[in-house]
């Protein structure tokens, strides 16, 4: 065998392997997914962002502490923060609706919006999934959103003090929760 064709499928041999150990069609899909999650975090981060702005606009607190309901309240504006948030303590706040972008707390096992003068409710309520303590009462409400059939893990909806017409049929999915 000339040395040239040796040297040739040798050579052919290696690439073949670098291929294989490389295999393209993984890093191609690696790559798609690392810019899929970077558009996740981008959007993530967007609507914290949004949510900042709404806090600022409408007078919200910076986070504290409550001497008098011993809970933390008022809106963190650290981003990590608003991501682990558990609680969220937004009474008295004085605002009408609550931003769409509210949905990004999945966090959220307590949301307070007591006597918070508010007159709609978004389904992006729905998207707190791990909610178990909803508090509206003394707001402006008339109507609940369908998307609150999704809070499966609520335990406690407070409604007292609003002038709601009716109950969406979809909190018969809630299960494990009180009036």
């Amino acid at each position: 065998m000339p040395v040239e064709l040796a040297k040739h499928q040798r050579i052919t041999a290696l690439i073949v392997k670098f291929q294989a150990m490389l295999n393209l069609e993984n890093i191609t899909a690696l790559l798609a997914r690392f810019a899929e999650v970077r558009a996740e975090v981008d959007a993530e981060y967007s609507a914290l962002d949004e949510l900042i702005v709404w806090a600022d606009k409408n007078l919200i607190s910076h986070y504290c502490f409550d001497e008098e309901s011993q809970w933390w309240s008022g809106l963190p504006r650290d981003k990590g923060v608003l991501l682990s948030l558990t609680t969220l303590d937004l009474r008295k706040s004085k605002f009408s609706t609550i931003p769409e972008c509210i949905g990004i707390l999945s966090n959220l096992k307590r949301l307070n919006l007591k006597d918070s003068q508010l007159h709609h409710l978004l389904d992006s309520i729905g998207k707190l999934i791990n909610l178990e303590i909803l508090e509206l009462s003394g707001n402006q409400l008339q109507h609940l959103p369908e998307m609150i059939g999704q809070l499966v893990n609520l335990k406690v909806l407070e409604l007292k003090g609003n002038h709601l017409l009716a109950v969406p049929e979809t909190t018969d999915n809630l299960v494990n929760w009180k009036l």
